[in-house]
């Protein structure tokens, strides 16, 4: 349940949940049917569907992870619903045996898309797997019905082609950075009233803060404990707008010391997709395509949710260039011609 912002246990729903997975961890030959069942018996219905994907879900024992940061688990402010113990015992009991006729490869490059891609249809990310006998990897749609088993390799052809529309020239990379410098020196204003926006609620905060101190301190209205009630909360509230403007400030910055490696990088986003790691083919998705991508089977196409910014701008840059060089000419005229309607998003740092 969400309240303000944060994750709160539904005590009944929290306390059924809390049952499914102690039946699970006390008889691990008991199916994910008989538990929906007994769960049912006891008024909570959770669809056929979603109930392996509960089973897995490690937010509740405490923990949360982030589609744009795969493989990854944090420590999470809200309160489990079960130990992080039980909740490894039942996966592990899971994985150990889902060894049959496929498995499971959690770091495998052969399938550095899983998660990444989504089905259309559904909307589902797609998982990974080898089928063992015929060492064949494939991407799989979890929703029952679906129909989604695509053989890894075409599919991966498919990104790839998607990824090299969006290559710039290596011989452009110096023009088209002094173009897009121009351009982040257009948008420098924007960024100078976003800040302006963060100082502005930080002041707020501070205001309301002082004056109640000025209560509890100067004029002696209310307690300690008044005081406390109402301030904690704006505390809270504070080093969370200012983590994001710490954020926010280092991703503007890292715009101008890191464009020249950024484009360098985009000038051979598909060599460096195809000879990656696991990891670095992970940063060149997210990067590229920040919010993944979807497949769709029927027209067995890949196509895009959304581009980075500097790799779209780039590459329509490139685009023009390239008509010039044929003599199609094109006039550069102000730089503010690239800029999005939608504003600049500041792209991944740390490549």
């Amino acid at each position: 349940d969400k309240n303000k912002g944060m994750l709160l246990i539904d005590e009944v729903k929290g306390s059924l949940v809390r049952r499914a997975f102690q039946w699970k961890n006390e008889q691990p030959e008991i199916t994910n049917e008989e538990i929906r069942a007994r769960l049912k018996n006891l008024g909570l219905d959770v669809p056929r569907q979603t109930m392996s994907a509960l089973l897995s879900n490690p937010l509740y024992a405490g923990l949360i992870t982030h589609s744009l940061i795969p493989d990854q688990v944090y420590q999470g402010l809200h309160e489990p619903i079960i130990s992080p113990e039980i909740f490894t015992a039942i996966n592990d009991q899971i994985a150990a045996r889902n060894t049959s006729g496929w498995r499971v490869d959690e770091e495998n490059n052969s399938i550095a898309l899983k998660r990444f891609m989504l089905c259309e249809d559904c909307g589902t990310p797609l998982t990974g797997y080898i089928v063992q006998k015929k060492g064949i990897h494939y991407y799989k749609c979890r929703t029952k019905g679906c129909g989604v088993n695509k053989n890894a390799s075409a599919l991966d052809s498919l990104f790839l082609s998607e990824l090299k529309k969006y290559e710039v020239k290596s011989n452009l990379v110096s023009l088209i950075e002094r173009e897009l410098r121009a351009t982040m020196m257009d948008l420098n204003s924007t960024v100078k009233e976003d800040e302006a926006r963060f100082q502005k609620s930080i002041d707020a905060i501070d205001t309301k803060l002082k004056g109640m101190r000025e209560k509890l301190v100067v004029e002696g209205s209310i307690t300690r404990a008044e005081h406390d009630e109402f301030a904690i909360p704006f505390l809270a509230e504070k080093e969370k707008i200012e983590k994001e403007f710490r954020i926010f400030k280092e991703r503007s910055s890292n715009q101008y010391s890191e464009l020249e490696a950024i484009l360098q990088m985009i000038a051979n986003l598909a060599l460096l997709w195809e000879n990656g790691t696991y990891r670095n083919r992970q940063t060149i998705q997210i990067f590229a395509f920040p919010d993944g991508m979807v497949y769709n089977r029927k027209l067995d196409t890949v196509r895009t949710k959304k581009v980075n910014y500097i790799v779209s701008i780039s590459s329509k840059m490139t685009a023009i260039m390239s008509q010039k060089e044929k003599g199609r000419g094109h006039q550069f005229g102000a730089s503010s011609r690239w800029v999005a309607g939608t504003g600049f998003e500041p792209a991944t740092s740390g490549l």
